[in-house]
């Protein structure tokens, strides 16, 4: 849920509250969709598995920063390599501009 792809999910499901504070509620997370881990193969999942441990040494800048942060760059790179798609850097870019995540009043 670290990843940009799942930045986008997590806030499209918030709870909205008042000020720079959101929710996420536990029977919100719970319908949360998320990847089939299972149903990669087991070399996708080693390599996955070998990159998140790498990268699980690394600390995360704050939500307001998807767009510099480089463990999070790291962790879309993985990823979109990993599952074939796109490169995020526009995605990381315009959420980085969203209201709810640089705090700015639209």
């Amino acid at each position: 849920m670290n990843s940009t792809p799942g930045l986008i999910l997590m806030f499209s499901h918030r709870e909205p509250t008042r000020g720079a504070w959101i929710e996420f509620k536990k029977p919100v997370l719970h319908r949360l969709p998320v990847l089939d881990v299972a149903s990669l193969g087991r070399s996708l999942i080693s390599k996955l598995s070998e990159s998140s441990d790498d990268i699980a040494v690394h600390a995360l800048a704050t939500f307001s920063e998807p767009a510099t942060d480089a463990t999070r760059k790291q962790i879309d790179d993985e990823l979109d390599s990993a599952l074939q798609l796109p490169d995020t850097i526009d995605l990381r870019e315009m959420l980085s501009r969203e209201s709810i995540v640089s705090l700015n009043r639209i």
